[in-house]
């Protein structure tokens, strides 16, 4: 959604932010990289973009780009991404592995070990075309301009009002194509992952401030379909739904800001049809109903679990410091980082090859963490460690978990 953020009693402008970084991971093991944020791009004061690159010691690497905001007619916007990278010894999990030769890799049940390991080339582009409905406060503005008083917002909330999408919020129509090629280096023949798929969704973003909500909800439900679009792929779907829900506890604590975080998604795919245990029509193991990585069951491999339908729930508290450790630092208050966030948060979710009630509430994976969000030149970054029964993971990104 279009939207620009300006200080209070200070006029807007551009920011921009050269970040270098280091982290360690499986994938890269130990990895440098150099990010770049920033905003009133392409002359317009409310498009903003971002670009990343990461090289790990063991040959790894990525970069990604992307911007949300590009107005393209009086309601219309576009949200571009793209990714590319490679990786020596991801862990896919992904029918091949020959010591498993009667489990399905990935279900919910399935072993940690039950993955391979060939290196992975991946493409990937998607752009969301966003239509914003006259309803609301997107009934008469448009591009949301927020006031912000050291970070927090003061004035001009995009939603929380009201419970009715008809008072308050923002209410979209999004269309998404999307593509993604992933080739692994496993077997004589290699595997050979793409797709090329539409969703559909309606979205009410009924937050007061997107990047750092402190009270209202997000809603979504969306339909994506395959129809086989490109060589050697087949058909497939899948209908979600997502409920966000943020509550705010006031100040207390040693806090400015505390806030409860709730989200719950769920989703099924229509199209998956299983014959003497081989299944078709199904969507790519990082499609669909799928949990693990950087935002949902963060504790665990990327997409280490998949299958038919999903159910998903998380639970964050977040505690927004009173007391800013860099502003004493002259030469850290040119990051302008005006605030730093502790956040606690706990998750359960698992995959089925059914949709009904017990997928809701039987043999659910968790995890839990703790983790450290800033915001610095107006945009939020974040690090989170979660750990499992089974494995932990520390990972950075921009943007809040949800």
């Amino acid at each position: 959604m279009s939207r620009k953020i300006e200080h209070r009693g200070k006029p807007y402008r551009p920011d921009r932010l050269v970040l270098p970084y280091a982290f360690y991971s499986e994938a890269f093991s130990f990895a440098l990289g150099l990010g770049a944020t920033g905003s009133g791009l392409l002359g317009q004061e409310h498009f903003s973009g971002f670009a990343a690159g990461s090289a790990g010691i063991n040959g790894s690497w990525s970069v990604i780009a992307g911007g949300w905001g590009l107005r393209l007619g009086h309601r219309v916007f576009l949200d571009p991404r793209l990714l590319a990278g490679g990786w020596v010894e991801p862990q896919l999990y992904v029918d091949g592995n020959p010591d498993f030769p009667h489990e399905r890799a990935g279900s919910n049940g399935s072993s940690e070990d039950n993955f391979i390991d060939g290196a992975q080339d991946m493409g990937w582009a998607t752009a969301d075309l966003r239509f914003i409905l006259p309803l609301g406060h997107g009934r008469d503005t448009v591009v949301t301009t927020y006031w912000l008083d050291d970070g927090l917002l003061a004035d001009g909330a995009g939603g929380g009002s009201s419970g009715t999408p008809l008072r308050s919020g923002r209410s979209s129509i999004v269309l998404t194509p999307s593509w993604r090629n992933d080739d692994v280096e496993w077997s004589p023949a290699g595997l050979r992952f793409r797709t090329l798929n539409l969703r559909l969704a309606l979205e009410w973003d009924n937050r007061d401030f997107v990047h750092n909500p402190s009270r209202g909800s997000f809603q979504r439900v969306a339909f994506s379909r395959d129809g086989s679009w490109v060589a050697d792929t087949e058909t497939w779907s899948f209908w979600e739904l997502e409920l966000r829900k943020f509550v705010d506890l006031g100040k207390g604590w040693g806090a400015r800001q505390r806030v409860l975080a709730l989200n719950f998604w769920t989703g099924n795919s229509p199209s998956w049809t299983e014959h003497d245990g081989l299944v078709s029509h199904r969507p790519p193991f990082f499609t669909g109903a799928t949990l693990g990585g950087f935002f949902k069951m963060r504790a665990h491999p990327t997409n280490r679990f998949h299958g038919k339908s999903v159910a998903y729930y998380a639970a964050e508290y977040r505690h927004l410091l009173a007391w800013n450790p860099v502003s004493g630092s002259p030469t850290l208050r040119k990051l302008e980082i005006d605030w730093f966030q502790l956040v606690a948060f706990v998750e359960l979710g698992r995959v089925d090859e059914r949709w009904v009630l017990d997928s809701f509430i039987r043999d659910l994976h968790w995890d839990a963490g703790l983790g450290l969000r800033a915001m610095i030149r107006r945009f939020v970054v974040r690090m989170d460690f979660a750990v499992s029964s089974r494995s932990s993971r520390f990972t950075m990104m921009a943007g809040p978990s949800f």
